[in-house]
């Protein structure tokens, strides 16, 4: 399972194997910031594979996760300079016609286009062509 939440006006997220980590973490949260909204989302079992191709992927991942973090950022901060230059109003962007706050906090696996029984690598893969075309998509 999998929640999100807000720091300020950004999201971040957070992950946890099982109910009882997603429960100790939905707690802490409260504890600690009384008017942070927490939103939980499901995460679906992927193949895993077998521990070599884990093994392997785990080095894959990293690079992965540092390149589709960094698209990331980059989008966030175009968010903000639009929004900062009155180029929009803030709230009215959209991805695929839901409201970005709404996407974040209701997002669902979409089995379409990352079956769950695909092998990992290829989930992996997906996801990062996926994110590579969202970048060219800044450039323009």
């Amino acid at each position: 399972a999998a929640a999100q939440s807000y720091a300020g006006d950004r999201p971040w997220d957070a992950s946890a194997p099982n109910l009882p980590p997603l429960l100790w973490l939905q707690d802490a949260i409260s504890r600690h910031s009384f008017d942070t909204p927490l939103c939980q989302f499901t995460v679906p079992d992927l193949r895993p594979g077998t521990l070599d191709s884990l093994l392997t992927l785990s080095e894959d991942l990293v690079k992965s996760n540092i390149f589709i973090e960094g698209v990331s950022h980059k989008i966030r901060r175009q968010i903000e300079d639009l929004e900062r230059a009155g180029g929009v109003e803030p709230g009215t962007l959209n991805v695929d016609g839901i409201p970005v706050d709404r996407y974040l906090t209701r997002f669902m696996w979409d089995e379409g286009k990352y079956p769950v029984n695909a092998p990992l690598k290829e989930t992996v893969a997906s996801i990062q062509s996926q994110v590579t075309k969202i970048e060219d998509l800044l450039f323009l």
